[in-house]
């Protein structure tokens, strides 16, 4: 008897959370030809792009529904916009900032939160960034990205206030802050999940960066201290899926790749009695082309017993740019090309760039970011002893 309630619990849970949801974007200051809703899942689809169910000329306000379908699935939203006097070559987003505890809180995406049914905003001013690497109309070209900046308020006691408060939760993101180690961070992640066991925001950057963090163990602690709905929600199973299919030895699995250039297949690892790093990247990756100086300082040190090793994910359509690119760069090091999502699910690379430094006897590997000072010291004290 009790299990059937707790089946019916479950069900009538995720009936509440799959339901359709309704938000209204009011601006004041600022009006637009179009603006569009961008859904981000978790699912294959990635991003959903929503037109606007009706728009109020008087209030200057645009209405979206987004449908049950995809509110399951459903990370993150956030608002792109529209001009007929737009210029070429240029990406158009809306961010918002909000004041909170005199501190200033800088918004691009929204986590769902049926709590929150409108968001009124004032706009602030306009940034432009140009000779920026952006996805244009299908290409990846050099541009530039324009924000328009909106001030909106921070509602007690909702998603967003989490959001506000935890707003680098991703583990990719701790780089943000060298002061505090990969313990630390997981530390305050499972502090911040225990104070806030039923947040979909907490939930979703968990499902945001599973690959991040390194072990299964570490992730798992982190999930289990999410309330039961939460962790039988859609996105609680597809963590819990991961989990279950989370390799439990860290050693490396060296496969065969095509080399930039030279079809025939090469070991990713060639040389396994010095230290490699494999870094996943691709020609479409803006973090990715940031990170060229640090790896180029890395390699210049010239340590006798590293090996740099690029694994480019990029697929057919776009390898002539990674080709591009490392040309353009001068990239001195190996570079190998996937061309075969199966590599990706082998070592779990669902985000870039991603780093692993394999110890000599390639039997043992630690998932690194060299942007982090307390990885890079770390990786330092291995190739000087």
């Amino acid at each position: 008897m009790r299990y059937k309630i707790l089946l019916i619990l479950i069900c009538v849970a995720n009936i509440i959370e799959s339901r359709e949801y309704n938000i209204k974007l009011i601006l004041t200051g600022k009006r637009y030809d179009n603006i569009y809703l961008v859904a981000t899942t978790i699912s294959p689809e990635g991003k959903n792009v929503i037109s606007s169910s009706s728009y109020d000329k008087h209030e200057n306000s645009w209405t979206f529904n987004i449908p049950d379908t995809i509110t399951e699935k459903l990370i993150s939203f956030n608002f792109i916009f529209e001009n007929k006097n737009e210029n070429k070559n240029t990406l158009y987003h809306i961010y918002f900032k909000s004041l909170t505890n005199n501190d200033t809180i800088k918004y691009f995406s929204f986590p769902l939160d049926y709590k929150i049914k409108t968001i009124r905003a004032s706009y602030i001013n306009t940034l432009v960034y140009d000779n920026q690497f952006i996805k244009y109309k299908g290409k990846n070209i050099i541009g530039s990205y324009q924000e328009d900046l909106f001030l909106i308020p921070c509602p007690k006691n909702t998603e967003l206030e989490i959001q506000s408060k935890f707003s680098f939760f991703k583990f990719y993101d701790y780089t943000r802050n060298v002061q505090l180690s990969y313990g630390e961070n997981l530390i305050n992640y499972i502090n911040a999940v225990n104070n806030y066991p039923n947040s979909r925001y907490l939930l979703s950057e968990v499902a945001g960066s599973l690959t991040s963090y390194k072990s299964k163990g570490d992730l798992l602690n982190v999930f289990t201290n999410f309330s039961s709905e939460q962790k039988h929600s859609y996105i609680g199973q597809k963590i819990n899926n991961f989990i279950d299919k989370y390799p439990s030895s860290s050693e490396f699995s060296n496969m065969k790749l095509s080399w930039w250039g030279i079809d025939k297949p090469k070991p990713i690892i060639e040389d396994t009695t010095k230290y490699n790093l494999i870094v996943f990247s691709a020609s479409w990756c803006g973090p990715c082309h940031k990170l060229i100086p640090d790896l180029k300082n890395l390699y210049n040190k010239e340590y006798k017993n590293l090996i740099i090793t690029y694994v480019s994910i990029d697929k057919a359509e776009t390898v002539k740019a990674w080709n591009d690119l490392m040309q353009k760069e001068n990239i001195p090091w190996r570079s190998l090309i996937t061309r075969d999502a199966k590599v990706e699910e082998l070592y779990f690379v669902y985000a870039i760039p991603k780093m692993f430094f394999v110890y000599p006897g390639a039997k043992k590997m630690m998932e690194v970011d060299i942007r982090n000072i307390k990885d890079l010291e770390k990786m330092t004290n291995l190739l000087q002893n």
